[in-house]
């Protein structure tokens, strides 16, 4: 029994669901409420079969088109009502909406300034932290490829001494060098060549007399003031003349020249 009773009425609440069945049961109760007040109303010497009586005079109809002009009407109360509830929704959806993304951020970026940021702000803002990324990916990856290209040097460097003390050890009294000699001054000259090419470069960008101050105190073993040179210091240990040594403090650094730039300085360089 529990469970036909069970089926009913979760039938009628999927039922009463309905926008427009939920509606239509208002409509019907609000314009039929007599009736549904005299059940709860009758008086307590009325006899059932006299509210019975009651209860259908006031739902009779006389014929079949009655019905039909009553369900009719009712139908029309049902969807009229459904028609202003939804645009009184969409009305409420509109106002919050215009609240909630113009007037709001309005009031908050007037009362506290500092704390809002408009969305083309933080959009800019992340352009320019997208922007700092790209280049800081980017000197990273030339940093690399210097590094590499320095420690390639400095090893070709170190071979082609090698190779120099070796031939030079075993020329004697020879008055004519080998062409294993040869070969290895040509690629000391050419390293030399790159050496010199990166320097000028760097004259050219930063200027003779800070360029030759840092190199000057690298090679001495002297502390350098990383704050008033720290583009210079930068740009050298790029180009692999120079590397750090020792950090002293926040500011001062002591920084000793690479193999290869330190075979470029012994050799050729000049102070300007």
């Amino acid at each position: 029994m529990d469970n036909p009773l069970s089926s009913i009425w979760n039938n009628i609440a999927h039922k009463s669901k309905n926008p427009f069945l939920g509606t239509f049961a208002l409509v019907w109760f609000a314009r039929n409420w007599e009736a549904i007040y005299a059940v709860f109303a009758f008086e307590e010497n009325r006899t059932i079969e006299s509210k019975v009586e009651y209860i259908s005079d006031h739902l009779r109809y006389n014929d079949f088109w009655q019905i039909l002009g009553e369900l009719g009407l009712n139908v029309l109360w049902s969807v009229g009502l459904l028609f202003i509830t939804y645009i009184l929704i969409n009305a409420t959806r509109y106002i919050t909406n215009i609240f909630e993304n113009r007037v709001t951020p309005r009031v908050n970026e007037l009362s506290a300034p500092k704390r809002i940021v408009s969305s083309e702000m933080y959009q800019e803002e992340l352009k320019k932290v997208t922007e700092l990324e790209k280049r800081l990916e980017q000197e990273r990856d030339e940093k690399l490829k210097a590094r590499s290209e320095v420690e390639s040097l400095e090893s070709k460097v170190q071979e082609l001494i090698s190779t120099s003390i070796i031939g030079n050890s075993g020329l004697g009294s020879n008055s004519q060098e080998s062409t294993s000699t040869q070969s290895t001054k040509k690629e000391l000259e050419e390293l030399s060549k790159q050496l010199e090419s990166k320097l000028d470069l760097i004259y050219k960008n930063f200027g003779n007399e800070d360029i030759d101050y840092v190199l000057s105190r690298s090679l001495n073993g002297s502390s350098i003031n990383v704050d008033d040179y720290n583009d210079e210091i930068a740009e050298l240990i790029k180009g692999g003349f120079i590397e750090l040594k020792e950090s002293q403090s926040s500011s001062y650094n002591i920084y000793k020249p690479t193999k290869s730039g330190l075979f470029f300085l012994q050799t050729s360089w000049n102070m300007a």
